[in-house]
Order: C-alpha cells, then structure tokens, then sequence
C-alpha cells in the first residue's frame, strides 16, 4: 500500500470489534520510506527510516536519563529499565579454546619471565611509594617546626598514600606476570583461557613467593616491633589473594578480548568507533540484529554520545570482522549521611554483536573514534 493509499484509510473503532486499518497503513508507509532510503544506499538516510520505522526517538535522553538519578534506587531501576530495553548478549565471537604446543611453551616462559618481573615492578611501586612517604613526612616536619605546631592532617594524607602505594603494589604483583603469559602466548597464538589463567596464576604466585623469601635478608628496622616478628594472618591473605585476583582477572579479559580469526590464523585489529547517544545505541542494537549495516554507520552520523560504544574487530587478512555494541552507564549523587561526598556506579554490558562481512567492513572503519567522516 502506497503512502497515499494510508491516508484515505479510516480507522474502526473498538466498539465495531475489528481490528484498526491505521496502523497497518502506517506500517506500509514506514516500510515503503525505507526501502526508499535503502536504494539510495546513504547510511544517514537508512538509519533516519529505520529509527522511524521503529518508533526511536533519538533526541529523547541522550544519555539514558543517567543525569537524572539522585540515590541507589533510582540507580537500580534505571538499570533495569536499560537492561530491558537493551538487554545483555553474549558476543558472537567465543574464544575457540584452542592451544597450539608452541603457545603452551611460550606461555610457560612468559610465566617465569613474569616471576622476577612482578617481584620488581612491586618493589618498584613499593620504593616510590616509601620515597614519597619519606619526602612528604621531611616537608611537614620541616612546617610543623617552623610554625611550632603540630598538625593531624599531614599523618592522615601519608597513612593515605601508604594505603594506595601498597594496593598498586600488590596489582604490579599480579598484572605484571599475567601481561607477560599472556603477551608470549599471543605469540604463539593461543586461544585457551583456561590455560592462560592458571599459569598467570602460578606466575603471580612465584612473584609473591620471591619476596617472600628476599624479606628476612633485608633491614627491617625501620618496621614496628609487631610485624618484624612476623605478619598478621589478615596480612598475609591480602598478600596472595590481591595480586591472585590481578593476575587472573588481567589474564581473563586480555585472553577473552583478543578477537582471533580462525579462517586465516590471526588475531584480528581492535577498532573503537564513534559513541553513540542512548538513542543511538538502541538504534544501532536493532539495526545489528538485522545486519542493516547501513543503519549501524548512520546511527553514528546522526546520534553521537557517549552511552554506546561500538568496538569493530577486523581481520588483516580477510577483512571480515565482528561488531560489539557496549552499552556503559555511570551515574554519580550526593550520599544521603554525608551529603558532602558522592557516591558513584556504573555498569557496562553487551547489547548487541554480529559478524561482519568484508563490504561492510570497509564502510564502518570510516567512523573510527575520532576519524568520523
């Protein structure tokens, strides 16, 4: 049915017990506006028709209503609310769990590299954070001297920075060995989770127990009496379940992340493209589903933002690819006991993933974050 042929329809009331002819009209005439835009092959054409087709109001909370929320209720219903309307998928592309001989042997050597890597790189934060100490604790003196007074808050920034040098510490404990399996294992192309996970893992571990064995040759005088004679069962939990979590967590998502054609052998190039208004992500959700990638380019002519965040996976060789849709939200508002600080929440999933063939490829790589035509 034509567009003009929609607007001699009449429409039956509910009380006559049949069904309205309108919409069927209207559905005819959207549909009719885009096959229009479709032959024109003009991806800010498509993706207007799609949007319209669909009842998608780009202009309507840009950013989702994050602006909006003002406690933790509002927060876990606005969450909810967007998880409906864009709800978690997997993405298309699952890691095959491969492990070719030479990854294994690469990655067993990237574990014992990662061994004395992790052991310096926490040394390293743990100096610098000592030095710092040590430099702010002389400059405070140095005031407190001068104007022959005693002021608390200089303790509490150091007992601060000591708090935060030694958390970087023990994450240098455990992401520096797992960097270094899961670099060389890239090397050698491996696929396997699993495998990556526990040897960085065991890596961490073997970075722990170094300094572990190094601490009764060093002078430890500078200590208090408590801890020279040995530390603290809670101490000593935090130093190998932290950089146990850093090491597989930094394993898990590098190994999860890394996108591998298995057609050609590589792994693939990583692209983030232009983000995209609430709006245009729902735009972009629908129009991933039914693989129109001309409504996925034109989504990020006409609905940028901030809220959608679309990563393009590209194999080198064959040019296909795979497109991610991250959906991530943040939100930030007064505390209700102390309305001087803030509190914070974000939350982040997948909302929409597809393969990509080469064509289409070639037409998404021109809305590279920050090279958007």
């Amino acid at each position: 049915m034509s567009a003009e042929g929609a607007s001699e329809v009449t429409t039956v009331t509910p009380a006559d017990g049949k069904h309205a002819s309108a919409p069927l009209a209207k559905r005819d005439a959207d549909q009719s506006l885009r096959a229009s835009a479709l032959s024109t092959s003009d991806p800010e054409t498509t993706a207007k028709a799609v949007s319209e087709s669909h009842g998608i109001v780009l202009a309507h909370e840009p950013n989702g209503g994050q602006s909006s929320v003002r406690n933790r209720d509002q927060w876990n219903e606005a969450v909810r609310r967007w998880k409906k309307e864009l709800p978690p998928v997997q993405s298309v592309y699952q890691p095959s769990g491969r492990l070719p001989p030479k990854a294994l042997a690469l990655m067993i050597l990237g574990g014992s590299l990662g061994i004395p890597a992790g052991a310096a790189s926490a040394a390293a934060v743990a100096g610098i954070t000592a030095l710092l100490v040590y430099l702010l604790g002389a400059v405070f003196v140095a005031i407190a001297e001068a104007l022959d007074v005693f002021v608390c808050c200089p303790l509490v920034l150091m007992i601060i920075v000591v708090a935060l040098g030694g958390l970087a510490a023990l994450i240098a404990w455990g992401c520096v060995p797992a960097m270094c399996v899961v670099s060389l294992g890239r090397q050698g192309k491996n696929r396997n989770v699993g495998v990556s996970v526990v040897v960085s893992a065991m890596s961490a571990l073997g970075a722990v127990l170094v300094l572990a064995l190094l601490v009764p040759s060093l002078d430890l005088d500078f200590l208090p009496g408590s801890l020279r004679d040995g530390l603290p069962w809670w101490l000593i939990l935090l130093l190998l379940i932290v950089p146990l979590v850093a090491a597989c967590g930094t394993a898990l998502g590098e190994t999860v992340e890394a996108k591998f054609c298995e057609t050609c052998e590589v792994f693939m190039d990583k692209k983030p493209l232009v983000e995209l208004s609430y709006g245009g992500a729902r735009l972009m959700a629908l129009a991933i589903k039914e693989a129109d990638f001309l409504a996925v380019a034109g989504a990020m002519e006409i609905a940028k933002g901030n809220v959608g965040r679309p990563l393009l996976f590209t194999c080198p060789e064959c040019h296909s690819g795979c497109l991610d849709l991250t959906m991530a939200f943040s939100a930030s508002w007064q505390r209700p006991d102390k309305p001087e600080q803030n509190e914070e929440a974000s939350e982040t999933w997948i909302a929409a993933s597809c393969s990509v063939p080469p064509k289409s490829v070639e037409v998404l790589r021109r809305f590279r974050k920050g090279r958007a035509s």
